[in-house]
């Protein structure tokens, strides 16, 4: 347990430093960019993320969990090829289709969907895969300093484009700069690219790695996939039911509330998948009830001040302006408190491959999101009442994963405890 703690304050330390940097320079972005670029940002991102988180089909996930170098390098061929694949198919569509995004955002320059997106793209996929592989090795200290250097490459060039007199580009390549900056330092001080020369992984292993984790694209990419459309999507929604200016209040106001999520929860998911597989299934749902309790009080008092005190603590961080991000902050507090808890221990399906049930809730929450927007389109909502819709929603939706996880957790006890009971009978004998 302490080793697990440990290793959550390492990447949490990381994160914190990279948290750091982007509060204490987002009051000069505000400044150097206004509403609109930041909304088309927000869109521009949630697209290659999206698209860049499955790119893999979720194959990276396995690489903590397998024990043999053998296994694990033709694990990461496949991922690497599967990458490279998703972002030549993406580069095509934006090549042919990136016109429907560009005159979506009002004549946005097409450059941005055909070049910057798709090259977002294909790095933010390697650098998820390398840091999976970086996991595996219990690299936990390159993984912290991999997310203080994405955050300084990012900054150093939104701030200089936004100097140079940018728009929304200069946010697209600075977290452009941040990915490439991440893949070249795992690539750098982890042993992928050797353990890969080492083992020379053939076609035949690649296949057979393949079929044997069939699990994750059919069932854990698809719920990853649900559940980053209710995180990414929503931001476009609101740029296409209201207009781009109150999609920069909703993606600012995203930003900062998730900043706990990048710090903490990301950091424990991780941590929780790592060491949960070696772990018997008892011990697992101990920690898994201790992270649970940890982070909702943890989460509640962490939020408090943005609940009583939002629109004037944004309004003089980020200027007077963005008062505005600090109410629609204040309504997605549910939604964000949940996904806070949710997150820490979503790997809990994961670990044992019961990402079906993840499915279930990630498509219930992606039902609630068109379901609010919908409604706010068709009804003529404000944009108030939209969101707090949608905030309502997904904050159920990501209660039902967790109680989904504590479901799954429990029958693996009650399987080890049968078990042990079957093996003791074996072992002594009938009773009379």
């Amino acid at each position: 347990m302490k080793g697990f703690y440990r290793g959550i304050g390492v990447l949490s330390g990381g994160t914190l430093v990279g948290q750091l940097v982007l509060v204490g320079t987002a009051p000069i972005l505000t400044r150097l960019y206004d509403v609109d670029a930041f909304g088309i940002f927000a869109v521009v991102t949630s697209v290659a993320m999206l698209v860049g988180l499955v790119a893999s089909l979720r194959y990276e996930l396995a690489l903590p969990v397998v024990h043999d170098d053998r296994e694990a390098a033709s694990l990461l061929v496949l991922t690497l090829v599967l990458g490279a694949a998703s972002g030549i198919a993406f580069t095509t569509f934006a090549w042919f289709g990136g016109h429907v995004f560009g005159d979506s955002l009002g004549g946005q320059d097409r450059a941005v969907w055909q070049v910057l997106t798709p090259a977002m793209v294909a790095f933010y996929a390697f650098s998820i895969i390398l840091e999976y592989w970086s996991l595996r090795r219990r690299n936990i200290g390159i993984n912290a300093i991999m997310r203080v250097v994405f955050v300084g490459g990012q900054v150093i060039v939104q701030v200089g484009c936004g100097l140079l007199g940018m728009g929304a580009e200069g946010l697209i390549l600075g977290l452009l700069a941040g990915h490439v900056a991440r893949v070249i330092g795992f690539s750098i001080w982890t042993d992928a690219w050797p353990t890969l020369r080492t083992h020379c992984p053939k076609p035949e292993n690649v296949r057979k790695v393949a079929r044997s984790y069939w699990r994750y694209p059919v069932f854990a990419a698809p719920a990853n996939l649900l559940l980053e459309i209710v995180q990414l999507v929503p931001v476009g929604l609101v740029g296409v039911v209201y207009d781009a200016r109150m999609a920069g209040f909703f993606g600012l106001a995203q930003r900062i509330l998730e900043a706990p999520i990048r710090l903490l929860s990301h950091s424990t998911s991780l941590m929780f998948l790592r060491e949960a597989a070696d772990l018997p299934a008892r011990d697992v749902m101990v920690l898994f009830r201790a992270v649970v309790i940890r982070f909702t009080l943890l989460g509640s008092l962490g939020l408090l001040p943005v609940a009583l005190f939002g629109p004037p603590i944004f309004a003089v961080v980020f200027g007077e302006p963005w008062r505005e991000s600090g109410h629609v902050a204040q309504l997605l507090l549910p939604f964000q408190l949940m996904r806070f808890v949710a997150g820490a221990v979503g790997n809990a399906l994961t670990l044992h491959q019961r990402n079906d049930l993840q499915c279930v809730t990630a498509g219930l929450g992606v039902v609630a999101s068109m379901a609010s927007f919908a409604l706010g389109w068709w009804m003529d909502l404000s944009a108030h009442t939209t969101i707090t819709t949608f905030a309502i929603g997904n904050a159920c939706a990501y209660g039902l994963q967790l109680l989904a996880a504590w479901w799954v957790l429990r029958a693996a006890v009650g399987t080890e405890q049968s078990a042990r009971t079957n093996d003791s009978q074996i072992a002594h004998g009938p009773t009379d």
